[in-house]
């Protein structure tokens, strides 16, 4: 073996395709189109596509075996794309399309699915953004980092994303914009007529500088098929109970500083108060709509042009379901206005209420009352909007599937996509043998660590499509240093005595969750 091959085996990229299947296979027109299959001969394809989404997507129904320690597990049928050529050509994108991107600012928690182990195509399929943050965060700048990360404006303006891996530090080359552990190209911006399409051959300079003399590295230049970079639509933000300035306040306390409180126009320097957020509320009820600043979270929201659906989930122990419900009815006045748009987000009015009982001898401590009358997919229903945004997937124009929005990911892993005896995942590495299972227990509202008892919360590592749980230290929400936020009321300290919590803490068992939605329309 020579040494160029060597350094092949020993690159953590070597042997994992760029491209997918789909773009080897012949096209949907020429493979066997299954006419013995009442999916093929009885259904149209706007029927087929509805059961498709139904079949790839994490329904989103809380699971009794949530928070016992028992692995959390996705019920999204990726086996379906093993069927066939037609039924995989026809829904290989939906697994990603559908299922959120998670990801748990401030918590030792991996992202899920991990960016290190998709290719660079399922990369570009990502549209729903899922994260788990601490109030101090929103208010932050965090929130904003996150964003910024995925580039919403050349996704917003059709951009590909880079067939090629790269490591997340490494440069990028000329025309490659860093994303992640990706990058993303307008190449063929320059080409009168040119549209992007998924498929497309792309050519990326392997050279730092586009003048890069063959004679010294005759390869120069490097040629594959990618994937348009969808826009992103749809955004969730989770703040659990004990993510607030004040949850550890007592819920009794007529003091304003020691009370649930949050605005998007709020947080740039200081922690809102409930005074702030209530005279903010009127202002809005009267017609002023603050302008958002930089530095405040709903500055950072209006970074999303093509956003259609913002999801608010908010927990809070039942004894301070009082102060939760003023939140949300401040909630109903917010609009967020998108930049390079005429569109805002408004709440639709409709808050979703789930309560839930940390009592693990029990089958099901879960509870929904919905004005939506379930907890199950929320599918967009763009009738609803003046505008429609160009989706480049060729197959399914509406995404149809769940959000985490009910609160509940039951584990949803990292998609395979292998068609018929493909042998190994085409899209991602294999998890090593030695990755044994550990215990922990979750929250059935978010994905990331709680402490329902103890102080001890989980962190999980992927094992093909379930998550095993291992323990690890919880750390409650501080205000660092490097933050100019000057927060009032007492927060708990990583470094306190765990005994030195107060009693209504110790005795708390049940909770409350409100679900805030804010869906897209045309400014007035």
């Amino acid at each position: 073996m020579n040494r160029y091959s060597k350094l092949q085996e020993n690159c953590c990229f070597f042997g994992r395709p760029i491209e997918p299947l789909a773009f080897y296979l012949p096209s949907f027109s020429d493979v066997h189109q299954q006419k013995q299959s009442p999916l093929y001969n009885v259904f149209p394809k706007e029927i087929r596509d509805l059961v498709f989404e139904y079949a790839l997507a994490d329904n989103g129904v809380p699971s009794p075996t949530w928070d016992t320690g028992d692995v959390a597990t996705n019920d999204a049928a990726v086996a379906l794309l093993q069927t066939c050529k037609a039924v995989y050509l026809e829904a290989y994108r939906l697994p990603m399309l559908l299922n959120g991107f998670f990801y748990a600012l401030n918590y030792n928690v991996p992202t899920r699915p991990a960016l290190s182990r998709l290719g660079p195509w399922q990369y570009a399929l990502i549209q729903r953004l899922d994260f788990s943050v601490q109030q101090v965060t929103i208010e932050g700048g965090d929130l904003e980092k996150q964003l910024t990360e995925w580039r919403s404006i050349p996704r917003h303006s059709g951009a590909y994303v880079a067939p090629l891996f790269y490591h997340l530090h490494s440069p990028r080359t000329d025309g490659v914009i860093p994303s992640h552990n990706f990058g993303l190209t307008t190449f063929g911006e320059d080409t009168p007529g040119w549209h992007r399409e998924d498929g497309d051959k792309v050519t990326l300079y392997r050279a730092f500088v586009k003048n890069h003399d063959p004679f010294i590295s005759p390869y120069c230049n490097f040629t594959a098929r990618a994937m348009v970079a969808r826009p992103l639509t749809h955004l969730t933000i989770r703040m659990s109970r004990t993510d607030w300035w004040t949850w550890t306040d007592s819920p009794e306390t007529s003091d304003s500083e020691e009370q649930l409180a949050l605005d998007p126009a709020c947080g740039k320097e200081t922690r809102p108060l409930l005074t702030d957020m209530l005279a903010l509320a009127a202002q809005r009820r009267m017609g002023q709509h603050p302008q958002y600043e930089d530095g405040t979270w709903g500055a950072y929201v209006a970074m999303l042009p093509d956003l259609k659906t913002l999801e608010l989930m908010l927990e809070t122990f039942r004894e301070k379901k009082r102060q939760l419900e003023v939140v949300c009815d401040c909630a109903k006045t917010w609009k967020f206005p998108l930049k390079e748009s005429q569109y805002e987000l408004v709440c639709d009015g409709k808050i979703e209420e789930l309560k839930w009982a940390n009592v693990p001898d029990e089958d099901d401590g879960w509870e929904t009352e919905s004005e939506l009358g379930s907890a199950a997919m929320d599918i967009d229903d763009d009738h609803s909007s003046d505008e429609e945004i160009e989706d480049h997937s060729s197959h399914n124009n509406n995404w149809g599937g769940i959000e985490e929005v009910e609160g509940v990911n039951n584990g949803d892993g990292e998609m395979s996509v292998d068609v018929g005896a493909q042998g190994p995942s085409v899209t991602e590495p294999q998890a090593t043998a030695d990755a044994g299972p550990l215990n922990g227990t979750f929250s059935p509202f978010h994905d990331h660590p709680t402490t329902p008892d103890g102080y001890h919360s989980p962190t999980y590592s992927v094992i093909s499509h379930d998550y095993e749980l291992t323990s690890s230290p919880f750390s409650p929400p501080f205000s660092p240093a490097s933050l100019q936020i000057n927060p009032v009321s007492p927060v708990f300290n990583s470094g306190s005595d765990y005994n030195s919590l107060p009693l209504w803490y110790e005795t708390a068992t049940d909770f409350e969750v409100r679900v805030v939605r804010f869906k897209r329309q045309r400014m007035e």
